[in-house]
C-alpha cells in the first residue's frame, strides 16, 4: 500500500517487539462518510516526520492508504480527480457516496517504547442505507474485540455540520451501550477541515452541546466536551503535498495557506497525542460482552449441525448393528460401528457451491462422504464476510460473480448458493466397544442391552444439544446488531439435501435423513413462533431470554458433552484462532525513517509517563 513496498532498513525506527499489550496507544477513529478519517492517517504519517511543510515539500510524501480527491483549476474550473497511492479492493474512492474504507483496519508506528495503532473504520450514515451502518457496526465491534483495550475512541465532525442526530444515534450510543459508560471519558473529538471556519468548531458545537445535554439528562451521563478533549485540523497541507508530487503548480497565497494549516494542525496533533497517551485505558474484552456472545454462537452453527449429522449416523449405525445380530460375528457383536468426524484446516478459504445442480455433480467416498465439491475460488479471503456461513450477502463480493447477474462465472450458480469454508469435516468409520458396560456378561442379550443404552446415550445428547442450543438462537434474534439469519437451520436443510443426494447414489441413510428433517422442523417451528410473538410477551418473558454471561456459559455446557463436546470445542476454537490472524492480516507496520525520532510529535514518547489503568 503506498510507499509501504519499500524494504526495511537500517535508517527506519524499529517497533517494539515486546511492547505489553497494555503499554501499546490504541486509537479508535469513527465518523460520518466523508469526515476525512483517511485524510487524517496520512497527514499524521507526514507529521510524525515533518515538523513543518517546507521540510516535507523536500522529502518523499508518506501514502499509507490510497485515496483520491478533486482539485479545481482557479484559472479554467476545470476538476482534476487526483488520484494518490494504489487502489485496492479494500478501497471504494471512486464510489461517490459510499465509505472510501469498506473495513476496519489498523495502521502501526513505532512510538518511542510503544508501539501506537491508529483503528481505521467503515463511515457511518452510509448512502446504502440503515442496515449497511449495522454492518459496519458489527464489523467495528467484532474487530476492537481483539485488543485489550482502547486509549480513545475518536468521533471526526466537520466543523458546520448541520445534522448531527446520526453522530449520537451510530457513533455515541451505540458504542456506549455495546462499551460501557466508562468509555465516555475516553471520547474524543476531532474537527476536521477547520480552517474553513478560522480553526474554530464552527456551528457543530452549538448542536453537539445540544445532544450532549439532552443525552445527560436521559441517561444520568456526562460526556466530556471540553477544550482537553476536543481538536481542530486541517490537513489540507497533505493534497498540497500530492499537488506537489504530481507537479501541479499553486499560486503564492495559496501555499501560504497551506503553511498555516500545516503549523496549527502539527500543535493540535502533538496536544492530542499527548491527550490520548495519558487517558486512563478502557478495557474491551470485558465489556463487549453482547457482541462477543453474538460472535461465539455465530461460530456455533457449523460445528453443531455436523454434530447433529454425525450423531444420527451413529444411532442409525447402532441400531442396524443391534437389529441384526446374525451379521455380526458373535466375537464382533460387542463392537458397533460409529463415525468420528476430524477436521482438516484448509490451506486458504475456498469459495463452494451448494446448488443442487453441483451438489448432483458430487461423488462419494469409500466413507460414504461427499468429495468433488464445486470449488468456485480458492484463497478467496473475502474481508467482511463471516466464514462457514451458509448465507452471507457479502459473498457476491468475489470477483468470480459478475456484478449484473450475481452469478459465478464457474459454476454459474447465483451467489446465495456459494460459502467461504475454512476447514472441511472428514468422517471415518471405526468400531466402539461397548465391553466395558457389559460388568462380564457377554452374552448376546446382554450385548444387545449396552448397545441400546449407548444408543439412548445419543439421543440424549442430541436433546441436550437442542436444549442447549435453542437458546442461544433466541439470543441472536433479541440483540444481534444486524437481522438475525438462522444458519443453523440453512445448514440442517444443506445437510438434508447432501443425504438425499447420498441416498440416490445408493447410501443407506433413510433414517438419518428422517431424523435430520424432524429437528429441522422442530427448530424451525420453534424459531418461528418466538419470531410471531408480540413486543408485548417478549418484554414478558425475557427473563427466559440469556444474558451475555449465560450465552457463555451455555457453550461450555456444549463443549464439555460426553461424546460430541471435543469436536465442538475444537471447530469452534479453530475459527476463533482463523478469526485472530484475519485480524493480522489487517494490521499493517508503518515504517517510519529514523530521522524522525527528532520530530516535535515524536519526541513525546520521552514523556513516557505511563497511563492510568482503572479498567484493566
Amino acid at each position: 500500500m503506498g510507499d509501504q513496498s519499500r524494504k526495511k532498513t537500517s535508517s527506519d525506527l524499529k517497533f517494539n517487539e515486546r511492547c505489553p499489550p497494555d503499554r501499546e496507544i490504541n486509537i479508535l477513529l469513527m465518523g460520518q462518510t466523508g469526515t476525512g478519517k483517511t485524510t487524517f492517517i496520512n497527514s499524521l504519517a507526514n507529521y510524525f516526520i515533518h515538523d513543518t511543510l517546507d521540510e516535507a515539500i523536500k522529502d518523499e510524501i508518506k501514502i499509507i492508504i490510497p485515496t483520491s480527491f478533486y482539485f479545481h483549476d482557479e484559472e479554467t474550473f476545470e476538476a482534476k480527480l487526483i488520484n494518490i497511492g494504489d487502489i485496492t479492493d479494500d478501497e471504494g474512492v471512486n464510489e461517490r457516496g459510499q465509505s472510501c474504507t469498506q473495513q476496519c483496519r489498523s495502521f502501526i508506528f513505532p512510538f518511542g517504547s510503544r508501539n501506537l495503532r491508529l483503528i481505521d473504520t467503515p463511515g457511518m450514515g452510509d448512502t446504502r442505507g440503515s442496515q449497511q451502518d449495522n454492518e459496519n457496526l458489527f464489523e467495528i465491534l467484532t474487530y476492537i474485540s481483539h485488543y485489550e483495550h482502547l486509549n480513545a475512541i475518536c468521533i471526526f465532525l466537520k466543523p458546520n455540520e448541520e445534522r448531527l442526530t446520526i453522530v449520537f444515534r451510530l457513533f455515541i450510543k451505540q458504542i456506549l451501550h455495546y462499551l460501557g459508560p466508562t468509555a465516555a471519558d475516553n471520547i474524543v473529538f476531532i474537527f476536521t477541515s477547520a480552517r474553513t471556519t478560522h480553526f474554530a468548531p464552527g456551528n457543530s458545537k452549538k448542536l453537539l452541546q445540544t445532544l450532549l445535554k439532552e443525552y445527560s439528562d436521559r441517561y444520568q451521563q456526562e460526556i466530556p466536551f471540553a477544550k482537553a478533549n476536543t481538536f481542530l485540523v486541517d490537513n489540507e497541507a497533505f493534497r498540497y503535498l500530492a499537488l506537489h508530487k504530481k507537479g501541479i503548480q499553486t499560486n503564492d497565497e495559496q501555499v501560504q495557506a497551506y503553511r498555516q494549516s500545516w503549523n496549527y494542525t502539527i500543535k493540535e496533533s502533538e496536544r492530542f497525542i499527548e491527550y490520548v497517551s495519558h487517558l486512563p485505558l478502557q478495557a474491551i474484552a470485558s465489556t463487549l460482552s453482547l457482541n462477543e456472545a453474538e460472535q461465539l454462537i455465530k461460530k456455533l452453527s457449523r460445528p453443531i449441525a455436523e454434530t447433529i449429522r454425525l450423531i444420527q449416523y451413529n444411532i442409525q449405525l447402532a441400531t442396524q448393528h443391534n437389529e441384526n445380530p446374525n451379521k455380526n460375528k458373535k466375537k464382533d457383536a460387542n463392537k458397533i460401528p460409529q463415525m468420528v468426524g476430524d477436521i482438516a484446516l484448509i490451506k486458504s478459504p475456498k469459495l463452494i457451491c451448494f446448488s443442487n445442480r453441483c451438489l448432483q455433480k458430487r461423488k462419494l467416498n469409500d466413507n460414504g462422504q461427499i468429495t468433488d465439491i464445486q470449488e468456485c475460488e480458492n484463497g478467496s479471503y473475502l474481508d467482511g464476510v463471516v466464514q462457514e456461513v451458509v448465507k452471507d450477502p457479502k459473498i457476491q463480493r468475489s470477483k468470480v460473480f459478475n456484478k449484473e447477474t450475481n452469478k459465478c462465472g464457474i459454476c454459474d450458480c447465483s451467489y446465495k448458493h456459494h460459502m467461504n469454508i475454512t476447514y472441511e469435516y472428514k468422517t471415518r468409520q471405526k468400531y466402539r466397544d461397548v465391553t466395558e458396560k457389559l460388568n462380564g456378561n457377554n452374552d448376546n442379550s446382554s450385548i444387545s442391552t449396552a448397545i441400546q443404552e449407548y444408543i439412548n446415550e445419543l439421543k440424549e445428547e442430541q436433546k441436550t444439544i437442542d436444549n442447549l442450543y435453542m437458546p442461544l438462537s433466541k439470543f441472536l434474534h433479541v440483540h444481534a446488531i444486524h437481522p438475525c439469519s438462522d444458519d443453523i437451520i440453512d445448514y440442517l436443510q444443506l445437510f438434508i439435501r447432501e443425504e438425499k443426494i447420498k441416498g440416490e447414489l445408493g447410501i443407506e441413510n433413510k433414517d438419518v435423513i428422517n431424523n435430520l428433517t424432524a429437528i429441522f422442523e422442530a427448530y424451525q417451528a420453534d424459531i418461528g413462533t418466538f419470531q410471531s410473538t408480540s413486543t408485548e410477551k417478549h418484554a414478558e418473558k425475557a427473563a427466559e431470554i440469556l444474558k451475555p454471561d449465560e450465552v457463555f456459559l451455555q457453550v461450555g455446557l456444549l463443549s464439555r458433552l460426553q461424546i460430541s463436546g471435543r469436536r465442538i470445542r475444537d471447530q469452534v476454537d479453530l475459527l476463533k484462532h482463523l478469526e485472530d490472524e484475519g485480524v493480522k492480516q489487517r494490521e499493517q507496520r508503518i515504517r517510519i525513517p529514523r530521522k524522525a525520532a527528532e520530530s516535535r510529535i515524536m519526541r513525546l514518547s520521552d514523556n513516557d509517563g505511563s497511563p492510568i489503568s482503572t479498567e484493566l
